[in-house]
């Protein structure tokens, strides 16, 4: 499962209350955002992220 659609499904499992859109990008640009909020940026951290990560950072978020 790609990358983005592994995020996706773990945000709608943990969170199927929010809305969610997938944007496709070019060059390797993997970002999550909440509003105009990064959450997730794979160019900052050089990586993708861990299993469960972005559910996580998205719930934390929205609790403040």
């Amino acid at each position: 499962m790609p990358e983005a659609d592994r995020v996706l499904a773990e945000i709608k499992d943990s969170l199927p209350r929010i809305d969610i859109t997938k944007v496709a990008s070019k060059g390797g640009v993997f970002d999550v955002f909440l509003g105009d909020d990064i959450i997730f940026s794979k160019g900052r951290l050089n990586r993708f992220p861990h299993p469960g990560e972005c559910a996580r950072l998205v719930a934390a978020r929205l609790e403040k």
